[in-house]
């Protein structure tokens, strides 16, 4: 059984821990900055800024440490999904506890009133994109909705995931061999950068995307940056 596993980008991970860490830190900044301007005097933010700016990191340190500190117990986060797998029976999701939950293809399943498509793509402010899918439940002697994603936050003691264009690849490519009747919303295709008709990962659409994010990611810090100088230099 050809099974394939996801691989753990660990450089990625810490990079974007680094990213947040620094907006986290600047959100504290602007918290503890603006009330204070409408209350001291000039001379007074001048001399202190810099003070200020320092505590903000230590307690933002202080929080994100205790963050991953907590997350790393395995005990407390052990129903929590580490890792992903794809082989021909369907998509597993392992656990910190060493667990896992599977979605088989077999369990697949329409939506009752054949209204929406079999798999959905729910994607509002979350990062990343979760995906929806009907499954037959034994148990409960009825069809469930199950939700089903190939990339992992980086948050809580997990790491990003390296070859997640590759599962999502190639499960529709199993889905479609194992299950042709399944639907499967266009929207999927778009959003994961999928060729519909054979399942390769588009490295244009991509790398298009990316250059908007990073567009995105300069235009953010330059904004909050500004929002210093101008607290700075107008007081």
């Amino acid at each position: 059984m050809n099974t394939i596993k996801s691989i753990p980008n660990k450089k990625l991970t810490n990079f974007l821990r680094i990213v947040y860490f620094f907006y986290f830190t600047c959100f504290i900044n602007v918290i503890i900055t603006l009330p204070i301007i409408f209350y001291k005097s000039e001379q007074w933010l001048k001399s202190y800024l810099f003070l200020l700016i320092i505590i903000s990191f230590g307690l933002s340190a202080l929080i994100w440490w205790y963050v991953f500190k907590v997350a790393t117990l395995k005990k407390i986060f052990k129903n929590q999904v580490c890792s992903y797998s794809i082989d021909d029976l369907g998509f597993h999701h392992h656990l910190f506890g060493g667990g896992k939950r599977s979605i088989l293809f077999d369990q697949l399943n329409h939506d009752v009133n054949r209204s929406n498509y079999d798999i959905y793509i729910v994607n509002y402010s979350k990062l990343p994109s979760s995906l929806y899918v009907y499954i037959n439940n034994v148990d409960l002697n009825k069809v469930v909705i199950k939700q089903l994603y190939f990339q992992l936050g980086g948050f809580v003691g997990e790491y990003v995931i390296k070859n997640s264009h590759e599962l999502a690849c190639e499960f529709f490519k199993r889905l479609h061999q194992r299950r042709p009747d399944i639907t499967v919303s266009p929207e999927i295709f778009y959003r994961l950068n999928i060729h519909p008709e054979h399942f390769n990962f588009d490295h244009d659409v991509y790398r298009l995307k990316k250059r908007i994010r990073i567009w995105a990611f300069g235009i953010a810090t330059i904004f909050l940056i500004c929002i210093f100088l101008f607290i700075y230099y107008k007081h």
